[in-house]
This record gives structure tokens, C-alpha cells and sequence, in this order.
């Protein structure tokens, strides 16, 4: 499977030129990498590539950002994302949701408040194993 030949090539944070089977090229750095797509990211702005799209790649810089790198390409304290929900179904088909804009408040560790749980005293499920258990 390509993913898991990318994920052995590239490593995250690496600076990276991805050549699309369609000609075009989308270079940037390596922040994630999903069963079915990779994202890139250059200038703030991320771009999502499905993988089945990929045609060859090439790590324009041998070393991995560097932690300082990185922080220097960090959003502001709030951000917005696009996320959505993809599962296979039994018949091996691929559904997903809408795509829904969901914005983010990153907060310092100082503001770090913990929220207890109400139901840890109840967490002591076990392991679930029995095929019946599934459908």
C-alpha cells in the first residue's frame, strides 16, 4: 500500500515535494499522514492530499524540521479545522460526512483546568472479546 511506503520514506515534519498524477506538484511540510492521504503544510495554509492521487515524491531537505521550525509555524491560539467522519462499511465501501468547519482554542498549560470525571468510579468494564459483541 503507498501510505505505509510513504510513511517508511518521509518522515513528519520533513519538507516535501509531492508530483500529482494530474502534473501538478504541491510541496510543503509533512504534518500528517492518514490511511487514505497525507497533508502537507507551507505558509500557514495546509493542503490534503488523497494518496490514490500521489505519483512520485521527493524530500527536498534530508533533516526534519526542527523543533524551533516548527514553533515558528505554529497558528494563533485559535484555529479552525475541517473535519469530517469516514468509516468502510461491511461491504467494504467508503462513507463519510459532510466536511464541517470546527474551530479550536488552544490554551496555555497555566490555564490547564482538570474536570473530573463523574463516572471513573463506574470505568471498570472489561475486556469486550465475545464475537456477539460485534455485528
Amino acid at each position: 500500500m503507498l501510505t505505509r511506503l510513504i510513511q517508511r520514506q518521509i518522515p513528519l515534519d520533513s519538507k516535501v515535494m509531492f508530483s500529482l498524477k494530474t502534473g501538478k506538484e504541491i510541496s510543503g511540510i509533512l504534518v500528517e499522514i492518514g490511511r487514505d492521504h497525507v497533508t502537507v503544510e507551507k505558509n500557514g495554509n495546509q493542503a490534503t492530499i488523497m494518496v490514490e492521487m500521489i505519483g512520485a515524491w521527493e524530500i527536498l531537505k534530508d533533516e526534519p524540521v526542527t523543533p524551533g521550525e516548527r514553533a515558528a509555524r505554529v497558528e494563533p491560539p485559535t484555529s479552525g479545522e475541517q473535519v469530517y467522519a469516514q468509516y468502510r462499511s461491511r461491504s467494504e465501501e467508503i462513507a463519510q460526512t459532510p466536511v464541517n468547519n470546527f474551530s479550536i482554542r488552544l490554551y496555555s498549560e497555566e490555564e490547564f483546568q482538570e474536570i473530573e470525571n463523574p463516572y471513573a468510579a463506574y470505568a471498570e468494564g472489561g475486556v469486550v472479546g465475545e464475537p456477539e459483541m460485534f455485528y
